[in-house]
């Protein structure tokens, strides 16, 4: 998919929206953004600085997509630490925060895998918000959530 002459930018506490039909290419914007599609032209700039030539990794890890093969709160645990989070009462607050924002607070101990469709969409909202990250990416943002998370996102956003 090709994604020609694309310029837009998002101030902070604010929400955009990407539409388009299926095959526009809003997907693959989201990659280029991410990392993982190399774009052969432009630019990314994530709070003013270039990351069209940094890894993955370095993009404050935007577009994270776990397996769930663990608890809800061991991935938030290891997601937090994977960006930078401390071990200790600040990683704690922070998971605790985002489970009792995305109602997952009662599946702490629960496998992931074992949630239904809309929990592991709130949980990759969960991955994905830890760290406070300058900029989110959400690629289908309605899929599997239900009218009250929807509204609750929009809300804050």
């Amino acid at each position: 998919m090709d994604v020609d002459d694309v310029s837009f930018g998002v101030d902070k506490d604010t929400a955009v929206a990407l539409l388009g039909p299926n095959g526009a290419g809003k997907t693959t914007l989201f990659k280029i953004i991410s990392g993982d599609v190399v774009s052969d032209q432009g630019d990314v700039l994530i709070n003013g600085t270039s990351v069209v030539h940094h890894p993955r990794s370095a993009r404050m890890s935007l577009g994270v997509c776990p397996q769930f093969t663990a608890t809800v709160r061991e991935h938030l645990l290891v997601y937090g630490r994977l960006k930078g989070l401390r071990r200790g009462k600040e990683l704690d607050r922070n998971v605790n925060e985002l489970m009792r924002a995305t109602s997952l607070d009662m599946y702490a101990g629960r496998l992931a895998n074992k949630l239904s469709g809309g929990n592991q969409r709130k949980l990759s909202l969960a991955i994905a918000l830890i760290g406070n990250p300058p900029c989110l990416l959400i690629d289908e943002f309605s899929t599997g959530i239900d009218a009250e998370m929807k509204r609750d996102v929009e809300d804050a956003a």
